[in-house]
Order: structure tokens, then C-alpha cells, then sequence
């Protein structure tokens, strides 16, 4: 790199070129090849992959005793929600069954019978 910009400052020393056209040869000498610039930019993508990963992995950490958390709590509700289901669909049962049998005796606790 050294041994081209000499032969640049020799050029405009002799007139071949002159300050300007030394300015560009110059710059171009120091700008990075398309190659060399592929690769940096894949070793950015690279490092921001990696820390991506590293702070999805970190949340996924965090929000790991909350998710168990939550999901207990849903699942508790579940489990209220289907003894309350069952319980209210055997009364429901019983009762149909209390008056599909009228002249029969019942454990219901239906009102009809009571009505009667």
C-alpha cells in the first residue's frame, strides 16, 4: 500500500496527474475492497446473531417462573371451572330424570316435586 502511494505522490511530482486525480487515487487506495467489506458485514450479522440469541436466551430465562406461574393459575381456574360444570350437569341429569318419572321418588332437590 505504501510502495502505490508513492508512485501517486511521484506522478504528480512529475505532472502526470495532478493534485485532485492524486486526491482520488489516493482515497481509492484506502477504501476497503467488496470482498473485505463482505466479510465485515457478515461479522456484524454474525455479532448481532449472537446477541440476539444471548438476550432471547436471558428472556426466556426471566419469563420461564412466570409462565409456570401463569399456567398454574389457569390451570386451577380449569379445574374449578369444570367440578362446577359437572356438578351443575348431574343436577341438570337428576332432575330430568326426577321428571321424566313423576309418579316416581326422587333424591333431587328439584321444585316441582315440592310444588305439587
Amino acid at each position: 500500500m505504501k510502495e502505490e502511494r508513492m508512485k501517486i505522490l511521484d506522478m504528480v511530482e512529475k505532472g502526470i496527474i495532478n493534485a485532485d486525480e492524486a486526491r482520488l487515487l489516493l482515497g481509492s487506495l484506502s477504501t476497503k475492497s467488496d470482498d473485505d467489506k463482505l466479510k465485515e458485514f457478515a461479522n456484524n450479522v454474525a455479532d448481532f446473531a449472537k446477541d440476539v440469541g444471548e438476550k432471547t436466551k436471558e428472556a426466556c430465562a426471566a419469563a420461564s417462573p412466570k409462565i409456570k406461574k401463569a399456567t398454574k393459575v389457569v390451570v386451577t381456574k380449569t379445574a374449578c371451572l369444570v367440578e362446577n360444570i359437572s356438578k351443575s350437569l348431574n343436577e341438570a341429569v337428576k332432575k330430568m330424570e326426577c321428571e321424566a318419572h313423576p309418579d316416581e321418588e326422587c333424591d333431587c332437590d328439584c321444585d316441582e316435586k315440592d310444588s305439587e
